[in-house]
């Protein structure tokens, strides 16, 4: 069985003649800069992910809940964490549409307490929420 990155034959010859065309140059310079920034936005948001994991992980609160509710920890910490990083840079209705879809009314709830007191400056500073008055 070949490897999947050997060139069928023929494959190679056509590779060569569209390599050496300078018209070509500017397409795959622009092709090879797309993808760099592609890899950058989701390295930028496994980080900020794994930022909200840890960040969620560490409130005292929803440790307790878990136990309490026997959900387990990591679980209920990546649905959050996701739900929470759809809010903040996303919109909260994206967010609450992940967190309903769980049909969970645990999760439901840890959901609104992590948005109106642990993120909520945070809503308030990327103007996901205004404050009245």
């Amino acid at each position: 069985m070949k490897p999947e990155n050997e060139l069928r034959p023929g494959e190679a010859e056509l590779v060569k003649h569209f390599e050496n065309r300078p018209e070509f140059n500017q397409l795959r310079t622009e092709a090879m800069t797309e993808i760099d920034a592609r890899r950058k936005t989701k390295e930028g948001v496994d980080d900020i992910l794994n930022e909200l994991k840890k960040e969620i992980g560490a409130l005292p609160e929803i440790k307790k809940e878990a136990k309490t509710h026997h959900e387990p920890l990591p679980s209920l910490i990546n649905t959050l964490s996701l739900a929470v990083e759809l809010a903040i840079h996303e919109n909260i209705k994206k967010g609450l549409n992940l967190i309903l879809s769980t049909r969970d009314p645990f999760m439901i709830d840890q959901f609104h307490d992590l948005l109106a007191g642990h993120f909520f400056q945070t809503l308030v500073n990327n103007n996901k929420i205004r404050l009245i008055g």
